[in-house]
């Protein structure tokens, strides 16, 4: 896990949780403390290079923590990808309950929307990984339900993990997701079968919510420039986006329309993660052909 915001001052007297010694807070979250930690094992001097994601004891947060921590561990113990954030170890049955993951190195993928240079090829660069963590996601049986650029961390040489394994939902034998009570989205990128009365949620979800992260990387823009969220909602659910070759003339056609497909209101109408890899590899290959920018 990286922390997504400059460090913190260090916490008076951090102590040992479990078998880590925590080193410094990074963030604080709604529901969780992040901190770099080392083994409590090794050396002081030993590098501090993995994260306690830590939840929160507040009483209207615990319960919630405990429960998102609980889903991440089962979703990191049921798939292994290069592309998907992956647990070390965990305490989640008893208190206080927290997980360890590496230090991911590297910005979220939100903070590259402001850069022109290198924009389409690394837009696609970047989704094409998070549709390979996303395929291997639907194949083990989970949707992950809360994709958006700040759940996506890009390394200095290009390398992208797809973070927050909590929100994950499983899939039933028909390939929808399982009702539960719990319920963390973001509005700005769900799907809007999410928020139906009776929704009937598919990986095709996940396929809408990675197209807005496309549609806004390759643009620079927000997909719907809303703050309120009943008007986010509503947007989703009516709204046509506008055209995205009116917004970067640059974008291939056949990205564009990919991408306009990913965001289609009927998720029967969403072109498959498999065929989004596709289309996003051909459109990486030929800008690779031109220029030696794309990182390796």
């Amino acid at each position: 896990m990286l922390a997504t915001s400059p460090l913190l001052p260090d916490h008076p007297a951090l102590p040992l949780l479990g078998g880590w010694r925590l080193v410094r807070r990074l963030s604080r979250t709604r529901y969780f403390e992040l901190f770099l930690a080392a083994p409590a094992t090794c050396d002081p001097d030993w590098p501090a290079d993995y994260v306690v994601k830590s939840a929160r004891q507040e009483a209207d947060a615990a319960p919630v923590a405990a429960r998102l921590l609980q889903r991440e561990v089962q979703v990191a113990r049921s798939i292994a990808h290069p592309h998907l954030a992956t647990i070390l170890d965990e305490q989640t049955r008893h208190d206080p309950p927290f997980v360890v993951q590496p230090f991911y190195e590297g910005k979220p993928w939100e903070l590259m929307m402001s850069c022109n240079e290198g924009r389409i090829a690394s837009a696609c660069w970047t989704g094409r990984q998070i549709a390979e963590a996303l395929q291997a996601l639907h194949q083990a049986g989970w949707v992950h339900g809360d994709v958006k650029p700040s759940n996506v961390i890009v390394s200095p040489v290009g390398h992208a993990t797809l973070i927050d394994l909590g929100s994950a939902r499983r899939l039933d034998r028909n390939g929808q997701v399982i009702p539960e009570s719990l319920l963390e989205l973001t509005a700005g990128y769900a799907a809007p079968e999410w928020f139906l009365d009776q929704p009937r949620v598919t990986p095709a979800a996940d396929v809408y919510s990675l197209g807005v992260c496309l549609y806004e990387t390759l643009t620079g823009e927000r997909l719907f420039p809303y703050e309120e969220p009943r008007r986010l909602l509503e947007a989703h659910r009516e709204e046509l986006p506008p055209h995205l070759r009116h917004k970067n003339p640059q974008v291939p056609a056949d990205t564009a329309r990919l991408v306009h497909r990913m965001l289609a209101k009927d998720p029967t109408a969403r072109p498959s993660i498999g065929a989004v890899i596709e289309t996003l590899v051909r459109t990486e290959i030929a800008f690779f052909s031109q220029t030696a920018d794309i990182p390796a």
